[in-house]
C-alpha cells in the first residue's frame, strides 16, 4: 500500500496505518470531486483531471489551460510523497499555485485519499 510509509512518518498505530480506499472515495468526493474529475478518458472541470495522476508530470494535462505558472514550471512529478505535500498544503509545497485548497491535515485521511488516487489509472 502507497500509504503506509505516511502513516509509519505520522506516529500512527499499525492497526491505524491500513489505507482505506472506500473512505479515500469519500475524501475525494468531500474535497476534490466539486473541480477534479476522475473520468476516463480525461475531463477536466475547473481544475484538471485526476484520473492518472500519480506519476504525471504537474502542469501537463492535455487541455487544461488554466495551470499557474509556478506549477507549470515547478518540473515536478507527482509522486505519493509529493501529492501527499500538496495535499497537506499546497501553497507552501508550490509557491505561487493558484489552487483554492485548505488542506487535508489529518494523515490517514490523505493517506486514504492517496491509496484511493492510486487505483485511478
Amino acid at each position: 500500500m502507497l500509504a503506509v510509509a505516511w502513516l509509519a512518518s505520522a506516529g500512527l498505530t499499525p492497526v491505524a496505518r491500513a489505507a482505506d480506499i472506500s473512505a479515500g472515495a469519500d475524501s475525494y468526493d468531500a474535497h476534490c470531486a466539486d473541480c477534479h474529475s476522475l473520468a476516463n478518458p480525461m475531463r477536466n472541470k475547473k481544475g484538471p483531471g485526476l484520473f492518472g495522476v500519480i506519476g504525471r508530470t504537474a502542469g501537463t494535462v492535455p487541455g487544461y489551460a488554466k495551470y499557474s505558472d509556478a506549477l507549470k514550471t515547478a518540473n515536478l512529478r507527482w509522486t505519493p510523497d509529493k501529492l501527499d505535500a500538496y495535499i497537506t498544503n499546497s501553497k507552501a509545497t508550490v509557491p505561487g499555485t493558484t489552487m483554492k485548497f485548505r488542506g487535508i491535515r489529518d494523515a490517514k485521511e490523505r493517506a486514504d485519499l492517496l491509496e484511493f488516487l492510486s487505483t485511478q489509472k
